[in-house]
């Protein structure tokens, strides 16, 4: 097991240090992981996990494939998520 330790998202840059993806709408900061060429600037976490923060433009779509042995936690504060193959639709209460 891994000592706990802090990383500092912002890092030296400040917030600019969190890369931004602007694609169809949405605009994605990595966090961590990477997407559409960046990399966010947490590293080095057991398991390997992408973090993206997503905000989306009303009426438009953003999707992400994940692999079916992946465990997915989606937080929205707004709007409606189809999720899965089924694309069930689940709205925010």
């Amino acid at each position: 097991m891994a000592k706990p330790r802090y990383q500092d998202a912002k890092g030296s840059g400040g917030a600019n240090s969190i890369p931004v993806v602007e694609l169809g709408g949405a605009c994605i900061r990595v966090i961590t992981g990477s997407h559409g060429g960046e990399i966010g600037p947490i590293a080095d976490v057991a398991g390997g996990p992408t973090y993206l923060d997503v905000s989306l433009e009303r009426g438009k779509v953003f999707e992400y494939p994940v692999s079916p042995t992946n465990t997915v936690l989606l937080y929205m504060l707004d709007g409606t998520a189809l999720v899965g193959t089924q694309r069930n639709p689940y709205p925010v209460a």
